[in-house]
């Protein structure tokens, strides 16, 4: 008989013990930042008590069954508690105004929210009216967003190495779409000179990407109202630019 040896025979075999152990034992097993399926496919139980919980940029739309629980941007309010437990609640009541424009700029990111908080928590002079002002700025936003090592413009910028390069082309195209709101079919359709089903398959696949939102709701391709975030809409047109 042959015999099966190398990479390939080895990582059957450690999936095989992987599955072995997950079936004699009850635990949650958590993967974080998962970049695509084919990377995870092979640590979710076959069988036995075990649960998996994933957290991915994309929608992942390959795994079944699952249960996907969308996380949307951060409302107004869990976005000021956030930055308010950075800077003090003191700091934040001094301009009231110019901390909802803060966490506006940010898109409801939370990283970006979390990266405003540490930086003005050290640039205690700065007021929030003036940092508000340099973020409502597109030119400088991204720059903005950095403290020490920790840079909001080098987070996106690993999804969007993750993104197919249609992909990041048509992503930059429908950015120039965002300065007033979102998007319908109609408008991307005409930014990407192309047909409804091409535009349909372009905007979807963004949307499996998590570069795109959608409408929580059912609602018909032609009537959604479809939206780049602000901070993802503002790296896409640098790229395009380049």
């Amino acid at each position: 008989a042959a015999r099966a040896d190398g990479p390939a025979a080895s990582a059957d075999a450690l999936a095989d013990v992987w599955q072995a152990w997950l079936a004699r034992r009850r635990a949650l097993i958590v993967l974080d930042d998962v970049p695509d399926e084919a990377s995870v496919r092979g640590l979710l139980p076959r069988s036995g008590a075990c649960s998996v919980l994933v957290t991915a940029r994309g929608q992942l739309p390959g795994l079944a069954p699952v249960h996907r629980i969308a996380l949307p941007a951060l409302a107004d309010g869990e976005a000021l508690e956030l930055l308010g437990k950075l800077i003090g609640a003191g700091r934040l009541r001094t301009d009231p105004a110019a901390a909802l424009r803060i966490v506006r700029a940010c898109g409801g990111l939370p990283l970006a929210v979390e990266v405003s908080g540490m930086r003005l928590a050290v640039l205690r002079h700065l007021p929030l009216a003036e940092y508000a002002d340099r973020l409502d700025d597109p030119a400088g936003a991204l720059d903005e967003l950095v403290a020490g090592d920790v840079s909001v413009r080098r987070r996106i910028a690993s999804g969007w190495q993750d993104l197919a390069d249609g992909d990041r082309r048509v992503l930059a195209r429908l950015a120039e779409l965002v300065d007033d709101g979102g998007f319908t079919l109609d408008r991307a359709a005409a930014a990407l000179d192309c047909g409804e089903r091409a535009a349909v398959r372009a905007v979807e696949s963004l949307i499996d990407a998590g570069a795109v939102t959608s409408p929580a709701g059912e609602v018909t391709a032609h009537a959604a109202l479809y939206e780049v975030p602000r901070l993802l809409g503002l790296f896409a047109r640098d790229r395009e630019g380049v």
